[in-house]
Formats: C-alpha cells, structure tokens, sequence
C-alpha cells in the first residue's frame, strides 16, 4: 500500500513538473519567447536602448517557433513587450484561438501577414508610433470589429481584407490608405466576389471621396454618409460658434490640460458619452459639449480606453441616442460570448425632464420637447436596456437634474410648472453604478468660471489628481462633498447622489474602473 501511495505521489509530482515547464525560445536578436499555455510573451532582452526586431516567417517553410511547434491553436493572448519595433511577418499566422493582443508602445511596424487568420481576434490597439502596417497583416480576422489607424501611419493594400465584422474604421488625414485595404473576399456559388467595406466611417484621408473609394475597398454609401456627417458637424460648428466658444474654453480649466495617460490600455471597456447642449426647442444647457468631449478624453487618455471603443454623440437626437444604447449592446455581447470580462461606462449632460401627472423622469435629446415627454427617453427604459447588457459592471454619470429645471435655475419651456417637480426614483437593474449631479427638485448647476457643470468638474479633477486609480466609494465621497459646497459657496443646493443595482450593494465602493 505504501508503495502505490508512493508511486502515485511520484507521478503527481512528475506531472506536475512537466505541466509546469514553459515552453521557450528566440524570435530575433536578444528577443525571447516564452508561452504558459495560455499566453505567448515576446520579450527583448538585450541592451541596446532602440530595441530590437522580431524574425520574419512565411506561411510554408519557414514557420515561428510556436507554429512549428503546434501551440497556434492553443494561444489565447499575444503579449509583446516593450522595446520591440517590429512584428514579424506572419509571425502570428493562424492562430486560430488568439482573442487579445497587447502591444508594446514601441512597435513602428507591423509585418506581411503578421496576424493573418487570426479568426477570434476581438480587439486590435495599434499603438501610437506605427508608422507601417504592411500586406494583409490582418486579412481574415473574421471577428474585429473595430479599426483605427495611429497618425503618419501607411497601410498598404489588402492590410485588413475579409474582415467582415468591423463596425468602425478611423484613418487619419495624415495616413495613407493601401488599395483594397478594406476589401472582403466572398465565395458565391463557388466564384470568388469582393464585397466593399459598408459600416460606419468617422474618418478618412481628405484624398478619398465617393467617387475613388471603392479603389480603397470601401463602399461609396458609407463614404457618403462619413462625408455627410462631416458637413453636417462643420455646419453645426459654424452655426453655433459663439455658443460653443462660450461653452466650451477648452485649456481655461485646470481639468482641461496636462490631462494624465493611462499605463495600460483597457480593451474590453466600452464608453457612450452623450452631450446635448444646443436644443431646437429649448435653452442651451451650459457647458454640456465641453463636458462631454473632456470626458471622452479622460475615457481615452486617462482611462485606457481605445478611441474605436467610445461613441461620442454630441447634440444626440432621439434616434441616435437609441442607437448608441444598441451600439453598447453589440459590442459587449460580442465580448461577453466569447468568455472575455466586459465593462461599460455612461456618460449624459443635458436636459432632463418629468412627466409633471407620472412623475416619471426623460433624458431630452435635443429635438425634444418639454411639454411632451414622449419625444423624450424615460429614464426607467435608458436604465433598464443598460441593466440587460452583457457586461460585469455598467457605470452611469448623469450630468442633469429631472426636477424641470435647467441649470440656470429657470424651468425648462413650455409646459412645465413654474416650481420644480420631484421625480421617482427608477429602478436599476443587472450590476449598475450610477453617480447624478442632483437628487429630488434640485437644480444642476454649472460652474462657469470652469467651463463645466459641477458636477462634470469635479468628476474630471479627481479623475485627473488620481489618475484614474481610485475606487468608486472615494469617487463617490469626494464628488458629494465638493459639490454641495461648491454649489452653497453660490447661493444653492446641490447633492450628488450614488444609486445602485441589488446585485451591486456589497461590493460597489471598493470597484474601480
């Protein structure tokens, strides 16, 4: 007996010291491989302070390492140190499993095929130095869904042909689009076809127009609808431009420069940040743009979250405030199904309303009316379609009041009482945080001399002074007491308020976004 019992702990230990051997090697001068079972880490381990490049491999002979050794199918994270300035050619290619890459900020290149069939990539952040992305390095990536070319980058042709599932693409003036960069390979009835990119473009070199984009694989209607979009911004900035120099003195407040970089990029958090300032049928709502473009700039530069990930809607109507409710759906369902941990963050400044008989609280997009709640969208349903994402937190910031007052302290148009109504409470659902400016008939006020609501102030500067390293309790804390004596020192009330889900009551202070 004893002996079997010996020889068994023989072979757990044994097992275990074979399972727990990493496999390893080189893939160019002084850089190391090394994969776990489940990540596969290249790192540089040499001296020199310009860093190194990976080796080139092809998709026949000359194979990776890891290739050739038969663990493409079982790497689920690519991570790629720092001091690496470029991804070998088809370094990556068919690996099948691979969901997240993490890139060191030095990579100025990425290789021929470098991650060629990577068929569950989820997400892709290039970093900020490319300047080369070359051929087909991310063709049939069947599933990323998201694309955004860094400043002064090239990417030749084909760069990202037969990924049939990107909803956005961003491509700066200064980069230089390949041919059929964005092409997708179809087979019908056995004959090869080449359908056109046809999702939602925010921007584009100014040498392409609906006339040559096809040459670009990209369809002429999205190209149209991007260059519609464009003149339609331009001509709300123009119209609206002593508005908006009044609203939004952008580098006045010290919230608003040397905004701090997050360390690591946050690839699974999605943000919404609606701005509703300049309403057809009613007053503006002071500060509401600059409050939303600030906060989308902390969501990219202090919070880590990459630019394709955030939907900014300035002067949301109805419709498009709907839309970025599904936009948020989408995209934490894609990530939710494939095992991955989802976070999603809500930001709104502008007008709220009540239902004056209901007491019922609106978000008012801004071609709503105020003696109409029902071109407004109940507070109850935003709460509830946000309570049913797939996401393990949801973190709302509502820059608004739905006492019917606007932050002057005026009531809003027509319609309503001339003195504030209390509104109900809505119900959270799923795992909910949200943090408003007000609670019960009182009003959201601005703070001018800063450029922003108060509430949105203060929420910046903490957010600035931590970093973005602080937990949702001490946000809570500090935005309340700031706030209410803030807002006394200029003659009101205002008290900041944190509600959340069931789900979310024990463990909501200590999370952090």
């Amino acid at each position: 007996m004893n002996k079997i019992l010996r020889f068994s702990c023989f072979l757990l230990v044994f097992s275990y010291g074979i399972c727990s051997i990493a496999e390893e090697g080189k893939c160019g001068d002084k850089i190391k491989w090394e994969f776990d079972g489940m990540v596969l880490t290249i790192s540089y381990i040499g001296t020199n302070f310009r860093g190194g490049e990976m080796d080139d491999y092809d998709m026949k002979a000359n194979l990776a390492p890891w290739i050739k050794k038969g663990l493409d199918k079982k790497i689920r994270t690519i991570s790629i140190g720092s001091n690496i300035t470029r991804i070998g050619s088809c370094a990556f290619y068919n690996c099948t499993e691979a969901r997240n890459v993490e890139f060191g900020a030095d990579i100025t290149s990425i290789g021929w095929g470098a991650f060629y069939g990577c068929k569950r990539l989820l997400n892709v952040y290039i970093p900020r130095q490319t300047t080369q992305i070359e051929r087909i390095a991310f063709a049939n990536c069947e599933r990323l869904g998201a694309v955004e070319i860094p400043e002064n980058c090239i990417v030749a042709d084909y760069a990202f042909m037969s990924c049939p599932n990107i909803t956005n693409i961003i491509v700066p003036k200064s980069s230089h689009l390949g041919e059929y960069a964005f092409v997708s390979e179809l087979s019908i009835d056995g004959t090869k076809r080449y359908a056109l990119y046809g999702g939602n473009i925010q921007s584009l070199p100014s040498y392409i127009d609906a006339d040559n984009c096809k040459k670009y694989g990209l369809s002429s209607q999205s190209v149209q609808a991007y260059l519609n979009e464009k003149k339609l911004r331009k001509s709300s900035s123009d119209d609206s431009e002593e508005e908006t120099m009044a609203s939004l003195p952008l580098g006045s407040s010290d919230v608003d420069t040397d905004i701090p970089y997050a360390v690591e990029q946050r690839v699974n958090t999605f943000a919404l940040v609606i701005g509703n300032e300049n309403y057809s049928q009613l007053q503006a709502v002071p500060c509401a743009l600059s409050d939303a473009r600030t906060f989308k700039t902390y969501c990219e530069n202090t919070l880590g979250i990459p630019s394709q990930n955030i939907m900014l809607a300035e002067n949301a109507t109805l419709n498009v405030m709907k839309r970025g409710l599904k936009w948020l759906d989408e995209r934490a369902l894609v990530r939710s199904d494939a095992g991955e941990e989802v976070h999603v963050i809500v930001y709104y400044a502008g007008h709220g309303i009540p239902d004056e008989s209901s007491r019922d609280a609106y978000l008012l997009p801004v071609d709503g009316y105020s003696s109409d709640v029902s071109t407004g969208l109940s507070l109850q349903k935003f709460y509830a379609d946000l309570g049913s994402i797939s996401a393990d937190d949801v973190t709302v910031f509502i820059d608004a009041c739905f006492s019917g007052a606007q932050r002057n302290g005026e009531m809003i148009g027509q319609g309503l009482r001339g003195v504030a109504v209390r509104p109900k409470e809505a119900t959270l659902s799923g795992q909910m945080i949200v943090f408003s400016a007000a609670q019960g008939d009182e009003t959201a006020q601005p703070y001018e001399e800063k450029g922003h609501g108060m509430f949105t102030y203060y929420l910046l500067k903490k957010l600035k002074e931590s970093g973005g390293d602080i937990t949702y309790g001490k946000l809570s804390d500090y935005i309340n007491k700031q706030v209410r004596e803030t807002a006394i020192s200029h003659g009101k009330g205002q008290t900041p308020s944190t509600a959340v889900s069931a789900s979310m009551e024990k463990r909501w202070r200590n999370l952090k976004f």
